[in-house]
């Protein structure tokens, strides 16, 4: 029997305005957010989907911004839907712990903590 491992760990600038809302059936909070990763090899950002939920996402909201500099810890799901009669399905990261590291954020004094939740 094999074990499936999936686990995301990746870092970059918040490139999204974060809104945080509440779901309409119970109320949990949740941050749709984009994230540019940078690869050093290519030099050209990848842009990635990541859904942040509950006391997380109310957290990010107070200390991040656009601009920010963060480190994301998930797992990979997909979402899928249908779209003028044509199946849909996107890639994205549910964020199970969120590093925001003010001290690469473009406009933070130096020296600013690392706020993890």
């Amino acid at each position: 029997m094999s074990t499936i491992i999936n686990r995301v760990e990746l870092e970059g600038r918040v490139v999204s305005d974060l809104e945080l809302r509440k779901t309409s059936n119970k109320g949990y909070s949740v941050i749709n957010l984009r994230l540019a990763h940078n690869n050093p090899r290519s030099r050209t950002p990848v842009y990635i989907d990541v859904e942040v939920w509950g006391k997380t996402a109310e957290q990010l909201a107070e200390t991040a911004s656009r601009g920010s500099y963060v480190v994301v810890h998930g797992e990979l799901r997909r979402d899928k839907w249908e779209q003028d009669g044509s199946p849909r399905s996107k890639i994205k990261i549910t964020a199970s712990r969120v590093i925001v590291d003010n001290s690469k954020a473009k406009s933070a004094d130096n020296g600013a903590p690392n706020i993890s939740f």
